[in-house]
């Protein structure tokens, strides 16, 4: 064990040790396994979190790096990469291992940033005078158009963007468009999915995919009255067609008389209201018990309408579909006639 380490440093590599044993070797699940692993630092007087970071500052320029903040845990190999040390200053940070790998790998993953090209300049300068020869071919990145530059005048290689970021995109359209409630339907979500498996067409098809396409959702204009038109299940349409008349004036807290199967066999009478919707039908309650309870008598007490229409309420065919217009005419435009290229998208 190296002698520079302090006791916390000894006890956080064990018990990192631990946990790459138990995540191996056990079958429970990581998070708990973590979980326990943070408990048993905490219950040792461990914070885990500050045990070795270094004080905050305010400003970069406060910055200091040194001694074991610019190695690795072995103390010999480079953990600072480089430092640009100015008013827009950059610090990156890796070991060799990470170098090696990097330098080997054809294609890079990046996120967006407002400083890569200064950052791409700084790490093909430092790779270069480690000795790495880094050549990747190809790019995944966010459709950052100053990030896209920066790697091909870099590295010259083919860019690709990522196709999370592209789904999220079209998904933020799909809502702010005003289609988040219609995308539920899933007649209107499979063709939008048509449109976003684009993606995944090669070039050389694009023409006749995007025919097929556009016949998805001419159909899909034709079919918006039956997709929005209720189904109801047999309880729904039963329950929707009463009119509950409301409780009898009884009296007392008695039970009306007759055993309770005389009661259930007793017909109920049934009349129809005509000035109500004529799919609608009232049961009118009559009860020939004669004790003092809630149901005495036969009047007909104060009731209300549970349910009657069967017409959904409240969906607007006609916006619907200038909301899908809208969205069709979205994704031509920001995909295909803008400054990102379908080659950048394209996930072949």
């Amino acid at each position: 064990m190296d002698e520079g380490l302090t006791d916390v440093d000894i006890m956080l590599m064990r018990k990192l040790e631990e946990l790459r044993t138990q995540v191996i070797y056990t079958d429970t699940a990581i998070p708990k396994i973590y979980a326990k692993c943070i408990a048993e630092l905490t219950a040792e007087g461990v914070d885990h979190e500050n045990a070795n970071t270094p004080p905050s500052v305010d400003d970069t320029d406060d910055i200091v790096l040194d001694g074991e903040f610019v190695v690795c845990q072995d103390g010999k190999s480079h953990f600072l990469l480089f430092d640009s040390k100015d008013e827009d200053r950059i610090i990156g940070f890796t070991s060799d291992t990470c170098l090696n790998i990097l330098s080997k790998s054809g294609t890079w993953h990046v996120d967006d940033e407002a400083t890569y090209k200064k950052m791409i300049m700084l790490l093909r300068d430092r790779l270069f005078e480690l000795g790495f020869n880094v050549a990747p071919v190809k790019l995944v990145t966010d459709f950052v158009l100053a990030t896209i530059k920066a790697f091909k005048s870099q590295f010259g290689l083919r860019i690709i963007g990522s196709h999370f970021n592209f789904l999220q995109a079209v998904r933020r359209a799909i809502d702010t468009i005003g289609l988040k409630t219609a995308y539920k339907k899933q007649e209107i979500q499979k063709v939008l999915k048509i449109w976003m498996g684009l993606s995944f067409v090669p070039i050389d098809l694009m023409s006749e995919a995007i025919e097929i396409a556009n016949e998805k959702k001419n159909e899909l204009y034709n079919n918006l009255e039956t997709i929005f038109q209720p189904v109801q299940t047999e309880e729904e349409q039963i329950t929707s067609n009463f009119v509950a008349i409301g409780r009898g004036r009884g009296r007392g807290r008695g039970r009306p008389r007759g055993s309770t199967a005389q009661r259930l066999t007793e017909p109920i009478a049934i009349e129809v209201d005509q000035n109500v919707n004529s799919n609608d039908v009232i049961v009118s309650g009559r009860s020939r018990g004669k004790g003092r309870g809630r149901v005495r008598g036969r009047g007909r007490g104060r009731g209300c309408r549970v349910g009657c229409s069967t017409a959904e309420s409240n969906v607007d065919i006609s916006l619907i579909k200038s909301n899908l217009e809208e969205f069709f005419d979205y994704f031509v435009k920001q995909w295909f006639e803008r400054s990102i290229e379908y080659e950048m998208w394209n996930q072949l």
